[in-house]
């Protein structure tokens, strides 16, 4: 990290779609970088498309074929990141801040040549580094790469929080991801405001956290964080506390945080192995993460997010498939830290799920995690009942742990 006299000359700072999805909060970002500028720092901003507007492009473009994939989407899906970076810029050219946005083209960023699920390689950091010297504001839009061949591509869902972290490290630079909540809590404080913020997390147990269900940052930029240490710091633009990601912290309840996300069970029947064959090869394309696969009996069971229920569905249209039923399911995830040796704690959950007298649960034991899968309608009472019984919740409104 590079410091001068105590201060710290470049800082990442990455904001997500919710905090430039009108021109009011586009203006408080811009007051904001306004300050750091004045005080002397340099700073990298990264952007996502607006809220929902990613959602648009793609739903645009599966009216046409509802199978799209390739190259033309990337192009597509990749204009709302520089839509926000733009309209920042001019924000801060307005506000008398010198300001230049830069896609992935420019700069440039290279990725390797898988649409929709592209990965960094490399990133060129002169052009950056130029505007930065230049005493300018620079703006990279998320999400986007480019191709050894000149095409864009884009990194897959929370590409933008990927683009910060690699940037912070190749800058040395600490990097804020700012979002809608204050930080990272216990369990979504959306659906449970006695929440309780974690003031801070260790790699692992962010990249567990981000792996099952949450929302804050996104799985590869916590591994890329982890990798390299990066420091992180999560929260919401103007408000404190928040969350910091550390290498070591100092040991707490062996249960952190807990991590939710909805699926579909659907079971197939009458099928030739053929057919299962092309099913789960057009999934693997179109980037279903296939959570569950069983071939049991003549009967295929398999479980997967219910955000990818549109792909799976035109997935089994396209192949004539018939299923004989669709099941709505809830997996709560119990994220360890530290990672704990294998105990009486499966047991202990064991017990209390017995006692709730549900028609239907499952466990899935690993080492850093536990995994209690249920009826979606049972969701809400399974995040309630772990969250007292292992304490996490805020205990007065300022609770962190």
């Amino acid at each position: 990290m590079m410091v001068l006299g105590g201060f710290v000359l470049v800082i990442v700072e990455k904001y997500g779609g919710t905090s430039v999805d009108n021109p009011e909060k586009i203006q408080k970002i811009t007051k904001h970088l306004k300050e750091l500028h004045e005080e002397g720092k340099q700073v990298i901003v990264i952007v996502s498309a607006a809220s929902k507007r990613t959602d648009e492009l793609l739903s645009k473009a599966r009216t046409i074929d509802p199978m799209v994939t390739g190259r033309e989407l990337d192009m597509l899906l990749s204009t709302g990141e520089s839509e926000s970076a733009s309209l920042l810029a001019i924000s801060l050219e307005k506000a008398k801040i010198k300001a230049i946005s830069l896609s992935a083209f420019q700069i440039p960023i290279i990725a390797s040549n898988d649409y929709q699920q592209a990965r960094i390689l490399k990133i060129f950091k002169d052009r950056i580094t130029e505007h930065l010297n230049q005493n300018k504001v620079v703006i990279v839009p998320g999400f986007q790469g480019l191709t050894i061949d000149g095409d864009i591509v884009t990194l897959g869902r929370g590409g933008s929080d990927t683009i910060a972290v690699a940037l912070a490290k190749e800058f040395d630079a600490p990097c804020y991801i700012y979002t809608d909540v204050e930080g990272v809590y216990t369990i979504d404080p959306k659906n449970h405001p006695d929440a309780s913020l974690i003031s801070e997390i260790g790699y692992d147990e962010m990249l567990n956290m981000a792996l099952l269900g949450g929302k804050v940052l996104a799985p590869m930029a916590a591994r890329l964080a982890k990798t390299y240490e990066v420091d992180v710091i999560i929260g919401s633009l103007g408000k404190h506390p928040q969350t910091c990601l550390a290498k070591e912290i100092e040991a707490r309840p062996r249960v952190l945080g807990i991590a939710s996300q909805d699926l579909w069970e659907v079971t197939i029947e009458g099928f030739s192995q053929e057919l299962i064959d092309d099913f789960k090869e057009l999934v693997f394309i179109e980037q279903v993460n296939l959570l569950t696969v069983k071939n049991e009996r003549g009967k295929l069971t398999v479980r997967y997010k219910q955000s990818d229920d549109n792909l799976v569905k035109a997935i089994i249209k396209l192949l004539n498939l018939f299923p004989s039923s669709k099941i709505k399911l809830s997996q709560i995830a119990l994220v360890y830290e530290p990672v704990p040796t294998k105990d009486n704690q499966t047991q202990g959950v064991i017990d209390e799920l017995s006692n709730l007298s549900l028609d239907f649960w499952e466990v899935v034991s690993e080492n850093k995690y536990l995994k209690i899968i249920v009826e979606e309608k049972n969701k809400t009472l399974i995040e309630n009942h772990f969250k007292v019984f292992f304490n996490l919740i805020n205990k007065t409104k300022d609770d962190v742990m």
